[in-house]
């Protein structure tokens, strides 16, 4: 998988455009890997906002694929993907956090663990 970011693949396909050159062979593979691991990173989009008219003019993945079938011509400027945040990590209170907690506080095992558990729950 490639670690190059987006930005650094577009300013070199414009640098290699500047130039007058053609990409060829790894250079492509590399741009290519880059650009999948991006795609593969984000998931599938779950709507589309036009390029031109903003976020006013928004439709769901479902419904471009569905205009794609019947009218292409209908989504030809729904070209900006847009995705969810994935949910946050579910993070477990372990012996270890209570035995640290224990540690300092002063209160028993049971008080610390119920007040990790508490902390953790009101984290987003």
């Amino acid at each position: 998988m490639s670690t190059m970011s987006m930005e650094q693949v577009e300013n070199e396909m414009r640098a290699m455009v500047a130039q007058g050159s053609e990409a060829v062979g790894i250079e492509m593979q590399t741009w290519a890997d880059a650009i999948d691991a991006q795609i593969k990173a984000h998931g599938e989009p779950v709507a589309w906002m036009h390029d031109t008219k903003g976020d006013a003019y928004v439709i769901s993945n479902v419904v471009k694929k569905l205009w794609l079938n019947s009218k292409p011509s209908r989504v030809k400027h729904y070209t900006i993907p847009l995705y969810t945040t994935p949910p946050a990590p579910k993070i477990e209170v372990t012996d270890a956090m209570v035995e640290r907690l224990w540690q300092f506080s002063g209160w028993s095992k049971t008080s610390c663990r119920a007040a990790l558990e508490a902390t953790l729950k009101e984290t987003p």
